[in-house]
């Protein structure tokens, strides 16, 4: 039986790259088809100190699904909110280009005394905030 491409087929391919904006466009643009799809992510955007606007402009089209999370420039994964990631602007710019995909948190362990339910509960808790400040819900 005749295994089809998933450039054949209804299967999306989600790619995720450390790519500048323009670099990661050109690269979806070479494949010519609908279902090369691009993941954001807000936290590796910040700690390689791109441009959230000029992505957004690069690739927003191309954006079938939003890690999001936070780091600081050049560095690791931190809480939400502790980091290097302009949250306002981010869900500014969700607002801007009309998204309604996927969001998929992902928060840094904490070395507190939260368990991982308390932590996961506290992370939906801030996300939201910003989904209700910028209309979404």
């Amino acid at each position: 039986k005749r295994v089809m491409s998933p450039l054949q087929s209804d299967t999306n391919i989600i790619l995720e790259t450390d790519l500048p904006p323009k670099d990661f466009r050109d690269f979806l643009e070479v494949f010519e088809s609908d279902r090369i799809k691009a993941n954001y992510d807000v936290g590796n955007s910040a700690s390689l100190g791109f441009n959230l606007k000029e992505e957004f402009r690069e690739i927003g089209t191309w954006i079938e699904n939003i890690h999001v999370k936070d780091r600081k420039f050049n560095g690791s994964t931190v809480p939400l909110g502790k980091g290097d990631v302009n949250f306002d602007l981010f869900f500014s710019e969700l607002k801007n280009i009309g998204y309604k995909k996927d969001l998929i948190i992902q928060g840094a362990r904490r070395d507190t005394v939260e368990t991982p339910i308390e932590s996961c509960k506290s992370y939906l808790n801030f996300v939201n905030q910003y989904l209700d400040k910028y209309s979404f819900i």
